[in-house]
């Protein structure tokens, strides 16, 4: 529930190529400002300004004022609805060799801590 920023290190790192996708289910049970799933291949905080375009965002009330390209803008889905994901995430990664190291749930809602609900599984 409200602002959460987690990420988890894979097991096993995964080289990035043209064809790399990555598939998930997402419930959006209470919309907050976004909700998104970022492949990252480091803990650098570069979601929304920085150099990479890593993240995959799916709802959020304030996801049309962000930056195309820092995110990729998948369908968008309302409170109750759950959704299959399936997406190249290739071209986010257009440094040759670039290592996916980790995984990241995303749920910004700083201006209502206490708002947001969002569900992710079988990634």
């Amino acid at each position: 529930y409200g602002n959460v920023w987690k990420s988890y290190e894979l097991e096993i790192p995964y080289n990035a190529t043209g064809n790399t996708h990555l598939e998930f289910k997402a419930e959006l049970i209470d919309e907050a400002e976004g909700h998104a799933i970022c492949a990252e291949d480091d803990l650098d905080a570069d979601t929304y300004g920085g150099y990479h375009r890593r993240c995959m965002v799916f709802s959020g009330t304030q996801i049309d004022a962000w930056d195309d390209n820092h995110v990729l803008k998948i369908e968008k889905i309302g409170e109750g609805t759950t959704l299959i994901i399936s997406a190249f995430i290739g071209n986010l990664f257009p440094e040759v060799g670039t290592e996916i190291r980790y995984i990241s749930f995303v749920q910004d809602n700083d201006a209502m801590p206490a708002q947001g609900s969002s569900k992710f599984w079988d990634i």
